[in-house]
């Protein structure tokens, strides 16, 4: 099975990602692939097995998806243009309901204002998604996904689980400026990339709202150079809403 699709270039998500070079978002593509996906197969499609992100998805390009099935309920999903793979990964229907949240919140964190490690981001005006967060010294970061009206991630009016992916990796951003001790003098970070989404479950039924939130809590597993992994959940209430573990590259 194959299909084709782009995201326009007038998405909300591109002015703020990245400035001058915008690049789509993973988070916009996974929601893309599962909803194209779900409309193929007639199934919902709620969990990411694993994703390699080879190349960055551009606005307006056109995006070749091709699928097959591959075990109970899972797909084997390629995303190309031109005659190069962008990306492969499997998508899936998760067999069991989303288990109890695991991650405890943050141990003796500070609140911290995300304003400045936004100076060095590449992310900007409303792709900007971060207010305030807390951090601890044991690797560990907590924040809110908070829908308002207008969200640049937002779908029909409301969020659906996936974005928690991009919040988590913004998340990682703002902690590790911190906890690296680099102040606003310090040199811009001119790319951050999700390269591999190692595993993303979401609870796909319980979109959020305007003025809904959702407490999501992130654990930085390893850094090396300008990789790191990292692990987390996001639960609305006492309910599991997102959870997933990737590996995210940064760059000048």
């Amino acid at each position: 099975m194959s299909i084709e699709f782009c995201i326009p270039p007038n998405h909300p998500a591109l002015p703020g990602h990245f400035p001058e070079n915008p690049i789509v978002p993973a988070v916009v593509t996974i929601q893309e692939v599962a909803r194209r996906l779900g409309d193929l197969t007639g199934r919902q499609i709620d969990e990411v097995r694993q994703l390699r992100l080879q190349q960055p998805v551009l606005p307006g390009q056109r995006i070749t998806m091709s699928c097959e099935p591959k075990g109970t309920n899972a797909w084997r999903v390629t995303l190309a243009a031109e005659g190069e793979v962008l990306a492969r990964g499997t998508f899936g229907q998760g067999a069991e309901p989303l288990a109890a949240p695991e991650q405890r919140a943050v141990d003796g964190g500070s609140s911290r204002s995300a304003s400045a490690a936004y100076r060095l981001l590449p992310h900007a005006d409303d792709m900007a998604l971060i207010d305030t967060f807390e951090t601890d010294d044991i690797g560990k970061a907590h924040t809110s996904v908070i829908h308002a009206a207008g969200h640049p991630l937002e779908e029909t009016g409301h969020l659906l689980p996936w974005v928690s992916l991009e919040y988590a990796a913004q998340l990682y951003g703002c902690h590790s400026l911190l906890a690296n001790q680099v102040t606003s003098s310090g040199e811009a970070m001119g790319g951050a990339f999700i390269v591999i989404v190692r595993t993303l479950r979401v609870d796909i039924a319980r979109p959020l709202w305007s003025g809904q939130k959702a407490d999501l809590v992130l654990q930085v597993l390893s850094e090396q150079g300008a990789a790191a992994q990292c692990e987390f959940e996001a639960r609305v209430g006492a309910d599991t809403w997102c959870r997933g573990a990737f590996t995210v590259v940064s760059g000048g």
